[in-house]
């Protein structure tokens, strides 16, 4: 979230930051509110969904942070939910140029194969 936090205010952004509401996204809003304050700046708008929310929901949310003045996103959820995410958002035009997305460690364990099949 430190690293998230430095991007943030090197890039002087204001970031959106899209979280399912457990305890897994909730304690990362509030370190990377934390890192954030440090630096100098701070969260825009929390965009919180219930675990389990469904397709529907997550794309009236995505119309709603749309409208919002910042198109920085931080997204911070679990694996499903990550990937209706930007299937969403891909189909609302939100990937286009202007936007700027940022997955914290969901993605990266999606991508990095040896992540998962790792026997140690």
């Amino acid at each position: 979230m430190y690293a998230i936090a430095d991007l943030v205010q090197y890039f002087g952004w204001r970031v959106v930051v899209i979280f399912v509401d457990d305890d897994y996204g909730k304690n990362m809003i509030s370190v990377l509110d934390d890192a954030l304050t440090k630096n100098r700046a701070k969260i825009s708008y929390k965009a919180a969904f219930a675990p389990g929310t469904s397709i529907s929901d997550i794309n009236r949310l995505l119309v709603e942070v749309n409208l919002m003045e910042s198109r920085v996103f931080v997204v911070h959820v679990n694996l499903d939910s990550g990937l209706t995410i930007f299937s969403s958002a891909k189909s609302l035009g939100m990937m286009n140029i202007g936007y700027v997305w940022i997955a914290t460690d969901w993605l990266p364990s999606l991508l990095d194969p040896s992540a998962t099949n790792n026997p140690d």
